[in-house]
């Protein structure tokens, strides 16, 4: 990515699902996807019934 975005990699915020590999490029900013956050909560709520915090 770098190599085809150069330094306006800089001037960006990357959306992401926390792949690590994102985390080694320089961006401005760095936002988890809404959308991977809720796929997790939803996982968290199925791996164990017995805790209430990921349903809610």
């Amino acid at each position: 990515m770098a190599d085809k975005f150069s330094d306006s990699l800089e001037r960006m915020t990357a959306v992401t699902d926390r792949h690590s590999a994102y985390f080694a490029l320089h961006f401005l900013n760095h936002q988890v996807c809404l959308a991977h956050l809720f796929r997790g909560l939803q996982y968290l709520s199925k791996l164990n019934t017995e805790q209430e915090w990921s349903e809610k």
